[in-house]
């Protein structure tokens, strides 16, 4: 699309060229939710604002459940983020993705052992 923008504007003006830059190419766009999870790090609160996202029509949602963990988490923070990610999991319909944000933070078997314990919820991200 870029190269054709260009190639519009490099030459003698071709209306229909720049007109066909503006169709209309679908009717939705597939969009995912971010900032959404501003409520306390429970289970339940996780999953009931997670819901709200399902019912706005969104077709996936993002979101960092590990708080201020860095490098490694212990054991007790490890286990309270594993809840958070199951229990947005639950409330999620089959179309819909979740992406699990990590921020490239986290020590490499930190986030392989992250990665391997959520494997089974299927996320994208």
């Amino acid at each position: 699309m870029k190269w054709r923008a260009w190639t519009a504007r490099a030459r003698k003006p071709d209306y229909q060229s720049i007109s066909s830059l503006a169709e209309k190419v679908r009717d939705r766009i597939p969009a995912y939710a971010n900032g959404w999870y501003t409520v306390e790090r429970e289970p339940e609160a996780f999953k009931e604002a997670a819901m709200k996202v399902v019912e706005k029509g969104y077709m996936g949602l993002k979101f960092d459940p590990f708080g201020s963990g860095d490098l490694e988490l212990t054991r007790k923070e490890y286990n309270r983020s594993i809840g958070l990610i199951e229990a947005v999991a639950s409330v999620l319909p089959d179309y819909m993705q979740m992406f699990v944000e990590m921020h490239g933070r986290f020590s490499a078997h930190q986030a392989i052992e992250i990665a391997k314990d959520i494997e089974r919820l299927k996320p994208d991200g």
